[in-house]
């Protein structure tokens, strides 16, 4: 009879280390899973702080200035989207990505970008190109 309950014991043991590992591994899959999150917004944050920087840059630089910036390289598939309004005399830019996650950011300038109200969206775009002569001219370089 001894013998029966600690068979039992030993098994009810054997279950409760299996329940434990079982949630262990769970634990891991889901913090790998807000990592992985964590990773693709930090890209994301990084292509459009590169786009919105770029903007802000040449606002304050003279007539005839010019230059490329390359985006970030990141491993999924992304989309960017530029949308311009002129409002009250003031360019509001919204900048949007989506990959999956989205991320929208949005700049105000006193600059005229690409003639006031324009929209640009490219799929996985290496770089930007931004000129300026009378406003800034923007383009997303496929």
């Amino acid at each position: 009879m001894e013998k029966d309950g600690s068979s039992a014991v030993f098994l009810l043991g054997k279950a409760g280390v299996a329940i434990a590992a079982i949630a262990l591994i769970g634990f891991a899959f889901s913090m790998k899973t807000t990592t992985d999150r964590l990773n693709e917004r930090e890209e994301l944050e990084l292509i459009a702080g590169t786009i919105t920087g770029a903007l802000e840059k040449i606002n304050g630089l003279p007539k005839g200035t010019e230059f490329y910036r390359e985006l970030p390289p990141i491993a999924d598939r992304f989309e960017v989207s530029v949308k311009g309004e002129l409002i009250d005399g003031l360019q509001v830019i919204s900048v949007k990505i989506n990959s999956g996650s989205k991320l929208e950011r949005l700049l105000i300038l006193d600059s005229i970008v690409n003639n006031g109200d324009f929209f640009l969206s490219e799929q996985n775009p290496r770089g930007i190109l931004i000129r300026k002569s009378d406003g800034i001219n923007l383009e997303l370089v496929g």
